[in-house]
């Protein structure tokens, strides 16, 4: 099992250098400007949250109504359980949620972890998916329900408001999931078939909690992709109910590889996407990428952040396809595109504007914390922050940008974690 570190977790492609003097001097946006920090938001655009004692890591942000929802580990090294906070509209740590508005859940006894599965319910219910070393010492596929106050929901799965999965006894690691319209939902991951393998792994379970036996073979669907290590990290539903995912497989040169796959409603590969359902992308010839996020596209369109490592180079990296699986050469000439910001970049998590245009949370440059925004062709958006790039200063000593999200007011919302001595959770609002 290749687990990528959460911190990160040729042309073909054109590379876009923009290491640019008014890029790497980001911080000094002006806050009325597109792209600039929100300072109706907590006074000054940002909120950092702390849960006590180690280091919390926020990594995935979803909206309540108008309150904010974050998600991640709090307790990283020591003992790690899933952490949830929420924030009102203006950004302050909302008390009414949780224990001062914090909420810390040891699910299995020994250490959690998530890496973005996080969805908010119609009814405002939370679900938090990601992974659980069981007593036995087996890594288990983890899901947790709450109510809309922070409170564990009892009504779900054993009636302790978890739910575990695994694919017989290999370990299973869960790291995002998707609602359908119907309630149930799939959790995607990877198993492992051997100490030197893993797959893609997707389970689908009930909306109380049960597995869905009716989805694959009772329940669960795995793909390989070759005899190394492959894992799906991110999943997005389309309206007519397939599901497309991406994440990575490893080559025969031990390189690894953007692989992506979509599935019919009932766990079938689809054959009309690159006529076996899947589709593997190397963007570097002898460097490394992985899918850390999708979104879809009208027109069936899959449009993917990467991340690039290219000898000691890191970039992020951006992928479209057409609905048939083939690259859409409507994105960037020939559905590849990798930004070059002259510091260690990546992608984290992307997200789409109502008009189309598109944002890339992670690092850019000498900032860890940045927000990115292309237009929809794929030029970066020189209106936006500056030269394309908005930034938040944190604390002033780092930290990293893991989610983004946007609010139905146009606002953007970038999640993840400030350092500080200590690691917290951190949330910032950029102007659209």
């Amino acid at each position: 099992m290749v687990r990528l570190a959460a911190s990160f977790r040729f042309r073909s492609v054109s590379v876009v250098s923009a290491v640019l003097a008014a890029v790497l001097v980001l911080q000094g946006t002006a806050t009325a400007a597109s792209g600039g920090l929100d300072t109706t938001f907590s006074g000054d655009g940002q909120q950092f949250v702390n849960f006590g004692g180690a280091d919390d890591f926020g990594y995935a942000v979803a909206f309540q109504s108008a309150r904010i929802v974050e998600a991640g580990i709090t307790g990283a090294g020591v003992h790690e359980d899933l952490g949830l906070t929420r924030l009102t509209a203006r950004g302050r740590v909302d008390t009414t949620f949780g224990r001062n508005g914090r909420v810390r859940t040891d699910v299995a006894g020994n250490s959690d972890e998530m890496s973005g599965g996080l969805a908010i319910l119609q009814s405002g219910k939370i679900l938090v998916a990601g992974d659980s070393r069981m007593p036995s010492g087996q890594e288990k596929i983890a899901v947790v329900r709450y109510r809309p106050n922070g409170r564990i929901d009892r009504t779900f799965g054993g009636g302790d408001g978890r739910a575990f999965a695994s694919y017989g006894s290999q370990n299973a690691f869960g790291y995002d999931v998707v609602v359908q319209s119907d309630g149930k939902f799939v959790v995607v991951g990877e198993s492992d078939s051997s100490p030197t393998s893993s797959s893609f792994l997707l389970v689908r379970f009930r909306a109380n909690g049960g597995i869905d036996k009716t989805f694959g073979r009772n329940g669960f669907v795995r793909t390989r992709f070759g005899a190394g290590f492959s894992a799906a990290y991110r999943v997005a539903a389309t309206p007519g109910g397939k599901f497309v995912v991406c994440g990575w497989t490893q080559a025969k040169d031990k390189s690894f590889d953007t692989a992506v796959a979509r599935y019919r409603p009932r766990g079938r590969l689809d054959s009309t996407f690159s006529g076996d359902g899947k589709v593997i992308t190397r963007l570097s010839s002898t460097g490394d990428d992985y899918c850390n996020d999708l979104a879809l596209r009208s027109g069936g369109r899959a449009f993917l952040g990467d991340y690039l490592k290219h000898g000691t180079n890191q970039n992020m990296a951006f992928i479209q396809y057409r609905s048939d699986g083939t690259l859409d050469p409507g994105f960037s000439g020939n559905g590849k595109l990798i930004l070059d910001f002259g510091g260690p970049d990546h992608v984290s998590a992307v997200a789409l504007q109502q008009d189309g245009k598109i944002l890339a949370a992670g690092a850019a440059g000498s900032s860890t914390f940045a927000v990115v925004r292309l237009r929809p062709a794929g030029r970066l958006d020189s209106s936006f922050g500056s030269g394309g790039v908005a930034t938040a200063p944190l604390r002033g000593s780092g930290g990293f940008a893991y989610d983004v999200a946007v609010q139905p007011d146009t606002k953007i919302v970038v999640a993840g974690e400030a350092a500080d001595g200590s690691h917290d959770f951190a949330v910032a609002r950029f102007r659209r």
